[in-house]
């Protein structure tokens, strides 16, 4: 992701010492048989060594169950690619859930990132940076004045590359059957901002679209300091297909990727509905 968020403008898109000990909850029942689609190899399996991740992909007896099944330690990344800023198909895996019935996690495409899905996306985005960041409270209303501008520049640069290859570590749903939550472990940055290029390229966009001056943009760049944020995942469920993503903080995993040093330390949960149950006839 790294290289592709250089190209995004904003103003004109995730147990110390002993690795994670997160995951899918106690009650919550993990997926099984979970396979990839099988016509692409564009994915990452990640594993736990000490405090670190790395790549496992060709590593004897590792698949993508047993990432999924170890506790929140591994994950896998789909689209591995898209950190080259072009877009390719979509990356998924199935598998099936509690309830019986199938589950889809993937990446997402660029047909994917419709102007409804890309502008909702955005407000989130923007509206959890000035939450994180009182620095930005003042600059608010000029922020949210320009976000179809941002979004027409966003889709221009396909920066929603950088957004659109989710690191998956679970995927479980609560109880034991189909009325309970799905819930899908998302790894990624405790704070996007330890990695330099996110808040340059954030902090950039946002001095350029607001016109500030020297002084203005260094006093801003010193009180921007944080930002939650995952990837987006595209689930299809019960025939019905959602885009999941999360502003909110995450739990710290107290690892991170040995290539990078600051990547996977943190998870995101999103959730969805499990299927309605049908209410009992009367008699």
């Amino acid at each position: 992701m790294a290289q592709l968020l250089k190209k995004i403008l904003i103003s004109t898109s995730i147990a110390a010492g002993m690795g994670l000990a997160i995951g899918a909850p106690a009650s919550a029942a993990g997926i099984t048989g979970a396979s990839l689609d099988g016509t692409t190899s564009d994915y990452i399996l990640y594993c736990l060594d000490g405090n670190e991740t790395y790549n496992c992909t060709s590593e004897a007896g590792k698949t993508l169950q047993s990432v999924l099944d170890d506790g929140g330690a591994g994950n896998i990344e789909l689209d591995a690619d898209s950190e080259t800023g072009t877009w390719g198909p979509a990356v998924s895996f199935s598998g099936t859930l509690n309830d019986g019935k199938e589950i889809t996690i993937s990446s997402l495409t660029q047909d994917d990132w419709t102007d409804d899905l890309g502008k909702k996306w955005l407000g989130e985005a923007i509206t959890a940076l000035v939450n994180q960041n009182s620095a930005l409270n003042a600059y608010k209303t000029a922020i949210n004045a320009k976000l179809d501008d941002i979004w027409t520049g966003l889709k221009a640069a396909d920066a929603m590359a950088a957004f659109s290859d989710p690191n998956i570590s679970s995927v479980s749903q609560a109880g034991n059957d189909a009325s309970g939550n799905i819930s899908i472990g998302l790894i990624g940055h405790q704070n996007a901002f330890d990695n330099p290029i996110y808040k340059n390229t954030f902090v950039g966009g946002l001095v350029d679209a607001l016109g500030l001056n020297a002084t203005q943009a260094t006093q801003l760049s010193a009180g921007v300091t944080t930002l939650h944020a995952s990837e987006v995942v595209k689930v299809l469920y019960n025939d019905t297909v959602e885009y999941k993503w999360s502003f909110d903080a995450p739990t710290a995993t107290n690892v991170t990727e040995r290539s990078d040093g600051f990547s996977h330390s943190g998870e995101y949960v999103v959730t969805i509905n499990g299927m309605e149950m049908e209410p009992p006839s009367s008699t």
